[in-house]
Parts: C-alpha cells; sequence; structure tokens
C-alpha cells in the first residue's frame, strides 16, 4: 500500500472516519473498506445537499456493485473504452436490479461520472477509453466480483486467476473477502502434490497470514504441508515466493538468500507467519520444533510466530512470552561482512562486495513489526532494532527509525548522513510550490472533487514531469531560483492545459491546508501519473511572457529551463534566435548547450549560425553547436563540413557532441589514434563551468561538480 500514493490518500482520510467504527484487521478489508468510505462520504454529503443534483438518486449498494463490475471488467485490460464499460454496467442493472433497458442505460453513465468526476478511481481519458487511477484499484473491484459470486463461478475465477502470476494479490484480496473463496485455495493447496504447489501453497499461506477464515481441518492440514516443505524442500519447488520467474537479478539476491537460509527455510517461515486462533497455535508451535533449524533460525520463527499471534489477537501488546522471544531475537548475531562503495571519480562510483551474508529472511520484518513495542523491550532494544535495520534495505531502515524516533529513540548514527541531509524536510519544498501557485490569481470556487483530488494541480505537475526530476533539481526551482523564474512555468502551462489561474490557485490554497495536516500527503496525490496522456498546446506568446521564458533558459533548475527550451522553440521565431544568442554568454555555463542549439534551430540560417558558434570561443556554445550539427546535418546536408570539423576538434567535449550517435563514447574519445590526419583530443572542457583541463584528468580542477564526459 506504501506504493500507491493515492491508496495512501484515501487511506488518511479513512483514518481520519468515524473512530468508533473498527478499522478493518486483513489488508483486503482494508483496500476494500477505503472504497466503500469514499462512497460513505459520498452519502452524507448527498444528505446535506452537497452532491450534483444529476448523481443524488443514486444508492451506496448499486455504486459498489457497479464499482465491482468495471474493477472486473478493467483487471483483465489496459484500457476499456466508454461505450463497453456502459454496456456491462447498464447489463448488469437490468439483471440484478430490474431497472429497465432505458433507465439502466442512464444510470450506468451516471455511475461511470460518479468514479470518475466525484472520486477519481476510474477515470474516463481524453481518448475516452476508461482507466482505474492505479491498476489496484480494478483488482478490488475484481475482488469484490468473484467474493460476491455463486461457488461454482468463484472456482472459475480461482482456475482463471491462478493462472496469471500478474494477479496473485487480486486472488488474496478476493481471498481477504470471502471466506468461500479462501476455503477453496487452501483446499485446493493441501490437496495438490507438493511438486506441484509452489504457486498454489505460498497463496494459501499468505492469505491465513493475512487473516482469512479457513475451517480448522484445512488449517491443520495446511501446517503439515508447510512443514513437509520445509522438511523435503523439493527442487521444483524451491520459489517459496510463489512469484514465478524471477529476473536475473533477483534470482542472484535469491539464490544468496538460500545459501544462507536453506533450501526449506522460507517454508518455514511461512509456517511461523500464519495467523492462527489460540486453539491451533499448540500444533503450529510443535510443528516449528521438529523442523531441522538451527538455532539462529529456530529463534527467528519463533519470533515471527509470536508477533503473528498478537496481530492475530488484535493486541497493541506483547503477552510476556512474546516478550522474551523478541529479545532473543535481537540478541542474535549479525553478519560481519559489509559491501563498499569506492568513488573513482565525482560520477563514477565501484561497489566491493566484501562477501556480504545476508540476514535471516524474515529477520528485517520481525525487527519492523517489534519496533511498534519497543516500550516494553529492554534498554538495549533500540539499538538493536537499529543495527538490524542498517542491514537491510533504505525502505526497512525508514520504517524502523520512523517507529523509534516517535517513541523517543532516535538513532544516534544515521547512516548516509551527507544523502540524509539532501532529504531533510522534502515537503517543505512542496509548501513553498503551494505558496507560489496560490499567488498566481484570485481564487475560483472548487467544486468537492477538485477540493479533494486537486485535479487542475495533479495536471500540472504531471504534464511538467516534475515527477521525473530530481531531488536537487526540484528544489532549484522550487527554492533556489528567483520564484518569478517557475510562477512563468506554471502560468503558461496552465494556458497549454487550458486550466484556469483562477482553479489553480484555489486548488493550492487547499493543498496548503492539507499541508498543515500532513506534509507528505499532497505530494503523494500530486506525483500519482495520470490515467492516460494529457493533451498540451503550444499557447499564444506575449512579448512579456517571451521575455520571462528568456529569463527562465539561465535558470539553475534544469526543469525550468528545459521549459522555457521547449515553449521558445515552439514559436519558430528567428527574432527570438537572435535574442538567444546575444543572451548566450551571459547564461549559466550549464545552460549554454541548450540555449546555442536553441540559436541554431530558431535562426533564418541554422547552419551558418551552428558554424559561427563552433568558430567562436565560448566552449559550452561550441558544444551546443556541435550537438546541433550531428542532429542535422545529415538530415539538411546543411553544415557537414562544420560537422566533420567538429568530429576532430582538439576538445573532447566538442568531439563527443558531434560524434555519430550509434558511435560508442570509446570510439569518439580515441578517434584519431589510428587516422594521422585526425588529430588527437587533447583537453576537455567541463559541462558545469567551462573550465578546460588535460585529458587526463577525470574531475575538473576549476569547479566542485564537474567531470570528464564519456567512459572513465
Amino acid at each position: 500500500m506504501r506504493e500507491v500514493p493515492l491508496l495512501a490518500t484515501l487511506l488518511t482520510l479513512l483514518a481520519a472516519g468515524d473512530i468508533r467504527r473498527p478499522a478493518p484487521q486483513r489488508r483486503a478489508q482494508l483496500l476494500a473498506e477505503v472504497v466503500q468510505e469514499s462512497v460513505r462520504r459520498w452519502e452524507t454529503r448527498r444528505a446535506r445537499d452537497l452532491v450534483d443534483p444529476m448523481l443524488r438518486e443514486l444508492r451506496p449498494e448499486l455504486l459498489m456493485e457497479a464499482y465491482a463490475e468495471v474493477g472486473h471488467l478493467l483487471s483483465s485490460s489496459a484500457g476499456v473504452g466508454e461505450g463497453e464499460t456502459r454496456r456491462v454496467v447498464s447489463a448488469s442493472l437490468r439483471s440484478r436490479w430490474g431497472l429497465a433497458p432505458a433507465e439502466a442505460d442512464v444510470v450506468a453513465g451516471d455511475v461511470l461520472r460518479f468514479w470518475d468526476e466525484e472520486v477519481g478511481i476510474f477515470v474516463v481519458g481524453g481518448d475516452e477509453t476508461v482507466q482505474p487511477r492505479t491498476g489496484l484499484f480494478a483488482e478490488i473491484g475484481d475482488a469484490m466480483s468473484a467474493a460476491r459470486s455463486d461457488p461454482a463461478a468463484q472456482e472459475a475465477w480461482l482456475d482463471s486467476a491462478l493462472i496469471d502470476e500478474q494477479r496473485r494479490e487480486c486472488v488474496l484480496l478476493a481471498a481477504g473477502l470471502s471466506s468461500s473463496i479462501a476455503e477453496t485455495l487452501a483446499r485446493r493447496a493441501v490437496s495438490t502434490a507438493l511438486e506441484d504447489s509452489w504457486r498454489l501453497l505460498p497463496l494459501a499461506a499468505d492469505a491465513v497470514s493475512d487473516g482469512v477464515s479457513v475451517s480448522e481441518s484445512t488449517l491443520h492440514r495446511l501446517v503439515d504441508r508447510l512443514a513437509d516443505a520445509a522438511s523435503n524442500p523439493s527442487p521444483s519447488a524451491d520459489n517459496a515466493t510463489g512469484q514465478g520467474a524471477l529476473d536475473p537479478l533477483t534470482a542472484t539476491f535469491a539464490a544468496r538468500q538460500r545459501e544462507r537460509d536453506g533450501e526449506g527455510w522460507a517454508w518455514a517461515l511461512r509456517l511461523a507467519r500464519l495467523q492462527f486462533p489460540p486453539a491451533l497455535r499448540p500444533a503450529r508451535e510443535e510443528a516449528i520444533g521438529q523442523l531441522p533449524l538451527d538455532e539462529e533460525h529456530a529463534v527467528v520463527a519463533r519470533a515471527v510466530a509470536a508477533l503473528a499471534d498478537t496481530r492475530a489477537d488484535g493486541h497493541d501488546m506483547l503477552e510476556s512470552s512474546g516478550i522474551e522471544r523478541v529479545r532473543a531475537m535481537l540478541a542474535l548475531p549479525l553478519p560481519k561482512g559489509d559491501s563498499r562503495v569506492v568513488q573513482r571519480s565525482r560520477r563514477s562510483f565501484e561497489i566491493i562486495d566484501d562477501d556480504v551474508v545476508p540476514l535471516i529472511e524474515g529477520q528485517v520484518e520481525a525487527a519492523e513489526e517489534a519496533a511498534a513495542f519497543i516500550g516494553q523491550l529492554d534498554e538495549d532494544a533500540a539499538g538493536r532494532l537499529y543495527e538490524i535495520a542498517k542491514h537491510a534495505n533504505l525502505g526497512s531502515y525508514d520504517r524502523v527509525s520512523a517507529r523509534l524516533y516517535e517513541a523517543g529513540y532516535p538513532d544516534p548514527e544515521p547512516p548516509m548522513r551527507g544523502i540524509t541531509a539532501l532529504f531533510a524536510d522534502p515537503y517543505s519544498e512542496w509548501g513553498r510550490f503551494y505558496e507560489l501557485v496560490a499567488g498566481l490569481s484570485e481564487p475560483d470556487p472548487l467544486t468537492l472533487v477538485e477540493a479533494w483530488a486537486l485535479t487542475h494541480l495533479c495536471v500540472i505537475v504531471d504534464t511538467l514531469n516534475i515527477g521525473s526530476a530530481g531531488i536537487g533539481d526540484v528544489k532549484n526551482a522550487f527554492s533556489r531560483d528567483d520564484p518569478a523564474l517557475l510562477a512563468t512555468v506554471v502560468r503558461i502551462q496552465a494556458a497549454a492545459v487550458s486550466i484556469p489561474l483562477g482553479k489553480l490557485a484555489a486548488e493550492a490554497r487547499r493543498a496548503q491546508q492539507m499541508h498543515q495536516e500532513s506534509p507528505e500527503r499532497v505530494p503523494h496525490l500530486l506525483l500519482t501519473p495520470g490515467a492516460s496522456p494529457i493533451p498540451v498546446r503550444d499557447p499564444k506568446l506575449s512579448a512579456a511572457d517571451i521575455e520571462q521564458l528568456l529569463d527562465c533558459l539561465g535558470a539553475s533548475s534544469a526543469l525550468t529551463a528545459r521549459f522555457a527550451f521547449r515553449r521558445l522553440a515552439a514559436t519558430r521565431d528567428s527574432r527570438i534566435g537572435r535574442r538567444v544568442q546575444e543572451l548566450l554568454p551571459g547564461l549559466r555555463p550549464q545552460r549554454r548547450r541548450n540555449a546555442a542549439v536553441l540559436a541554431c534551430l530558431l535562426a533564418d540560417d541554422p547552419a551558418a549560425t551552428a558554424e559561427e558558434l563552433l568558430a567562436g570561443d565560448e566552449p559550452r556554445a561550441r558544444v551546443g553547436a556541435a550537438a546541433y550539427l550531428a542532429w542535422k546535418a545529415s538530415r539538411t546536408k546543411r553544415g557537414v563540413d562544420a560537422l566533420m570539423r567538429a568530429r576532430a576538434d582538439l576538445d573532447l567535449t566538442v568531439r563527443l557532441e558531434a560524434r555519430d550517435r550509434d558511435a560508442t563514447d570509446t570510439e569518439a574519445l580515441t578517434d584519431g589514434a589510428n587516422d594521422l590526419s585526425i588529430p588527437a583530443a587533447t583537453y576537455w572542457t567541463c559541462p558545469e563551468c567551462a573550465g578546460a583541463n588535460d585529458l587526463e584528468v577525470l574531475d575538473c580542477s576549476m569547479c566542485s561538480t564537474g567531470t570528464r564526459p564519456g567512459p572513465h
């Protein structure tokens, strides 16, 4: 769920709801509850006459059933036409709700509009196809549809879903929503020969680990089957992840993990994770005790089981036996091996692996869960939890450190201090962005959907590709550059996507309010990619717009400078090209290369302009001219002689830009080695500061960031 930003926003809304309603305990129920909560909130607004009058007659039960139908339809397709989707919903309304055909067609349209405009989960794109905002929403609907089906239909649905490795989560969701699907899945897993159950058995075990309802007899058989798999792992069943074929990199790590843990450990770990009622826990305990585990793996298994029992009971405190088991796991020695990163140059690093031994699988997972009970553990537990987390990935460390920090145990020695400083308070930068956009205009009134989903602000962030920009570049755009530059970008982009500035300003003010409540919530929403491409036109630019875009060309933010490049290039105005050429020497060195390309593109005679810049003495302008010639000369047959001179330039940076696009950097670097008519490059100029450096120097001696282009 952490990987689905919009879902995280909906979960925040759910958490802020009626605290008297018990929170769902299962993952599938929680996801379904989020969708249902959106309907409940709409129903509350309907009672207060705050919804679209055309949608006022829709019943919540009808909306949820239509959601399941649409989700089922979209779960097996990248996108379905709006007409086809409407026909499917209309057919369901006729058969299950008894509506007349004409009425069903009208209501089907209203239902689709609800899930598109009111909630924004199933979105109708510009190409008139219906797509889920994220694939997980379609899976939820598909799971709901299966859960409501008759037993024969559920069997057929499982037959289909189990064939597709990509529908693993969908099967787990359905099992969480339907005890009959959960029972069928578990029975199939325990009835299939072990060598054929490499996918079924992990699915069934994961469903029970999520707390689904399965009969006691089936649970007993599941314990026996998992214990059998752990004691006698079959070569054909060694992928206990249940995820099918692995990519080469993942397979390498998986092989290293199996070497650390043994072939049967993944099955033993699944056995330990099962959420059982108290009466069945002794059977699981006995089965774990009889497995051929060494002491360290047995300690981890017992700790994982204790944490699973706490989840099953819904307790926020460990029992005394659970405390002892978790403490025993924290006391285990940690691997000594380590990876070292050796820096060859400012942009060249090499990872040296000193026979790193991974942690026992499940150890990090248990540490993450145990962090929630730090108040019950001894005073050394926080330090041990941090040590375990530092042997894991950054995400695990973040989750452990967040819980411990909240409990009053900050990490005295956080890893990667330099990188951590770069990420320090990242959401404050977004606060400045909201403030800037809010000041672009007086606010217009917002609809309920606009106030919740920030639809126009999402379009601006999406079409500007802010989500693809580097952290440092976003910081430059939001904080370091003159605010007027970013204001120009947002204002002109709003015109390009036909968004009124008043709407944009109003949503930014709403974002400021949401930022005060939860700083991470709005960026998660804004950075969720749109369901379909958004058409962006070339807006008409005023003289003032052009002057402001010329200023943007020199921004420290590449995002801002690239935007100005694209908008000015679209004018095809040679007068602007001459202005760019005049401004070129005064721009930041990092921006002169693209400005030179722009000057060539807009010139009356691009090849002549490129030759003029190449013959000049400004290094970055010469590089830009070479880049333009490499792109255009072979197509237009203009400037070919200049391109050949650029490929023989004494500046390696110019030579690399002028090379044939199919040539490698190494070929460009060695051009001239075997041809006495082509002199070898003797120096390179820095892309960051334009300073000249000897060829053998890798890092620029004139600045602190530049490195030699080409291979190191």
